[in-house]
């Protein structure tokens, strides 16, 4: 959904039952991808397009969601162009990381790299 907020649901008897709607503020998601380590399950949720159809504006910046008590809550930012998709994964050295599949730079010239980041899980799973 780029222009609102996304629904997140829970498979329960035999069919999906809404959970939660995250409002994302800056835009919709374009794509969610969740992650799971040592205990704490987090929602990477790239976003591409804001703005209108008439004033489209390219996203500078994707989000973070921590599930905590039944629902996803706000964590951080991270820096994206555009983003289409972000991808976590565990290296063979325990860290964890993050692929951000960058579209679009703020003047939509569509020949921008791609980035990968080290994310310390332990700092995102404090509550804050």
């Amino acid at each position: 959904n780029l222009t609102s907020g996304t629904a997140v649901y829970r498979w329960k008897d035999g069919r999906f039952h809404l959970t939660q709607t995250i409002d994302t503020e800056i835009a919709g998601a374009n794509g969610i991808t969740i992650y799971q380590k040592n205990g704490t399950t987090l929602a990477f949720i790239a976003h591409y397009i804001g703005g209108t159809r008439d004033l489209p504006e390219v996203m500078t910046k994707s989000s973070i969601y921590r599930w905590d008590g039944g629902q996803f809550n706000f964590v951080t930012y991270y820096p994206s162009l555009a983003s289409s998709s972000t991808e976590a994964w565990s290296g063979l050295d325990q860290q964890s990381y993050i692929g951000v599949a960058n579209q679009s730079t703020v003047n939509f010239d569509y020949r921008t790299p791609s980035k990968i980041y080290r994310v310390n899980i332990e700092s995102l799973s404090k509550n804050d």
